[in-house]
């Protein structure tokens, strides 16, 4: 199959979390971002059926209810940017996170972004590519920078509405 920077419709393996589609976890860390909007139809929730990278800079959206997914590659200078990031991140990875609040500042709102390899996984909150704080792990800029640039990317390759 070949993988193009664009979207382009494909089939998914076996994903990361709960079982559920997506990408294989190849060579280096996996970094997943999904977006909550309680008060918005689904297809025009950005993220809200989540957005992957792999560590090779495959992505993929989806899949929607009705097993649509999307998917390409990040040109190689934004693959690295991601991948770098995300290795810093899971560096600190020995912090134990705070426990979060259930509501976050806006009702409804909030977005997540995880980060995984083979024997770590950091999961981070927030809104609108904004990491809050109180409810990540402790120290460093790794966090914040990894939420901000998962965030950009996912603007950037998930189409609106999907």
């Amino acid at each position: 199959m070949m993988l193009l920077a664009g979207p382009v419709l494909v089939a998914a393996g076996v994903g990361l979390e709960s079982g559920e589609p997506g990408l294989a976890a190849g060579a280096g860390p996996v970094v997943t971002v999904r977006v909550s909007c309680e008060a918005m139809v689904p297809a025009y929730c950005r993220g809200h059926y989540g957005f992957e990278v792999s560590g090779d800079g495959v992505w993929r959206v989806g899949p929607r209810p009705d097993g649509q997914v999307l998917s390409g590659r990040l040109p190689a200078p934004e693959a690295q940017r991601l991948r770098a990031a995300a290795e810093r991140a899971l560096r600190r990875a020995t912090d134990q996170p705070p426990t979060c609040a259930v509501v976050g500042p806006i009702p409804g709102a909030g977005e997540r972004v995880t980060v995984t390899d083979h024997q770590r996984t950091v999961a981070l909150s927030g809104i609108g590519g904004r990491l809050d704080a109180s409810c990540s792990p402790r120290g460093g800029t790794e966090y914040a920078a990894l939420f901000a640039l998962a965030d950009r990317l996912m603007r950037r390759y998930y189409p609106h509405p999907f």
